[in-house]
């Protein structure tokens, strides 16, 4: 006989988690149902030696959507921002100053005076958010900038959003992410496996229920409601599905939506190659943090600012934001060798271990101008029951915050939708009917 739920949430990482601790918390019968061994998706942190590997690097958005999502459900977590005091751009292989304030902007080099005029005058545009630009692309929107003005601008968005698509990002969601980032960032202590072990334990206490290894093979629709088939488990049905997975695992499932399908045809996701590297010690302590201006290139001791190395040792990061028409190869590693020797020389003798993501996929679906930042809704119109959530779906927000808004968006929704047809309900779901 099936097992039966409110809600059956189709994978385990943070939108699946942070979408079941809400229902839970409403009295929602939910479980989770997550292929892999462990929950967590590209939240996990591999623990070596001491060493805690996040999945590339990972920052937290201070005013961002997913933190306010952790301290509404009371997660705890610590951490530092990066420092950033000998921050660096790198113009080709010349190391500058980092823009750290408008101070710093009568300083920065090597741009000229106009050219610093030009990127005062944007910054406080962004600061103050006086601007429109929704539809239009990056490159719409720089087609004017002096063009060291606009590397510096492609670069921020790179940095801040992880995506190197200047032609097809929307402005507008590009320049409120590099507002986000005004707020601040910080590194977590132990990784971002301390948030999804927090977020587990918090679902399981408030009585939904995570089951791992279990690959849902199936997804029907009968007038009982919703069927799972799940592999080398007895069947689930359920009232209502979320799905939080990644779109080709969606369109495995849910290929009856015309609203998903056609969604997946414009995709475009963003792709990185990491080289994460622990070292028995740093060789130039000072030197933390670098971004490429010329080169979609990144750097940084995520050590010095957050619990990840054991006391004395180091973990630093560098990533290449991958182009739409890159091809992720080995060459990619060679690359960020070269920007470690360039930050760190004499790093080779002291390495202990790598890690290397090549051709990673940060995000699913970036927010295009041609759509005017919207990604596929979370509630899919012609699909009742059904609702989406992850880092490509709804309009708000990019990376982790996006994949809090569409969770608790789709939590909201699941509720409405319960609360409309009959069913043994908690009181206050219900009452939405």
């Amino acid at each position: 006989m099936a097992r039966h739920y409110h809600t059956a949430i189709v994978g385990g990482g943070l939108a699946g988690l942070l979408a079941a601790c809400d229902l839970a918390r409403s009295g929602i019968r939910a479980v989770i149902l997550e292929a892999g061994k462990e929950t967590g998706g590209r939240a996990r942190t591999k623990k070596v030696d001491g060493f805690r590997f996040n999945q590339g690097p990972h920052a937290l958005y201070l005013k961002g959507t997913f933190r306010a999502a952790l301290d509404n459900l009371g997660i705890q977590y610590s951490g530092s921002k990066p420092a950033i005091d000998n921050a660096v751009t790198l113009w080709g292989k010349q190391k500058h100053p980092f823009p750290t304030g408008f101070g710093s902007l009568l300083r920065l080099t090597p741009l000229g005076l106009l050219e610093r005029v030009q990127v005062a005058k944007l910054l406080m545009r962004i600061v103050r958010g006086d601007y429109s630009l929704a539809g239009q692309s990056l490159d719409d929107f720089t087609q004017y900038f002096r063009p060291r003005v606009k590397m510096l601008l492609e670069a921020l968005v790179r940095v801040t959003t992880y995506v190197n698509a200047p032609a097809e990002i929307d402005a507008q969601a590009a320049l409120n992410q590099i507002r986000l980032s005004l707020g601040g960032v910080i590194y977590l202590n132990d990784g971002w496996g301390s948030l999804v072990a927090a977020l587990t334990t918090l679902a399981t206490t408030s009585g939904a229920d995570v089951m791992t290894e279990s690959r849902v093979t199936g997804l029907t629709w009968e007038s009982a409601g919703w069927h799972l088939g799940v592999a080398d488990r007895e069947e689930i049905t359920a009232d209502t599905v979320i799905l939080a997975i990644d779109p080709a695992e969606c369109a495995r499932l849910a290929g009856r939506s015309a609203i998903l399908r056609d969604t997946l045809r414009s995709m475009k996701p963003a792709k990185v190659a990491c080289l994460d590297i622990a070292l028995s010690e740093l060789p130039r302590p000072a030197d933390n943090f670098a971004l490429g201006t010329d080169e979609p290139i990144y750097f940084s001791v995520h050590s010095k600012a957050a619990r990840l190395a054991p006391e004395g040792n180091a973990l630093i990061q560098a990533m290449r934001y991958l182009g739409r028409n890159e091809k992720a190869g080995p060459g990619n590693i060679e690359t960020l060798e070269n920007l470690v020797d360039l930050m760190q020389p004499g790093w080779r003798a002291v390495e202990i271990h790598r890690q290397q993501l090549v051709g990673m996929t940060v995000m699913h679906d970036i927010p295009q101008a041609r759509n005017g930042g919207r990604r596929v809704p979370v509630i899919l119109d012609d699909t009742p029951g059904l609702f989406l959530a992850g880092d490509w779906v709804g309009g708000q927000g990019m990376l982790s915050d996006a994949v809090a808004a569409s969770a608790k968006f789709a939590a909201k929704a699941v509720c409405m939708h319960l609360g409309g047809i009959e069913k043994d309900l908690p009181a206050s779901v219900a009452r939405l009917s």
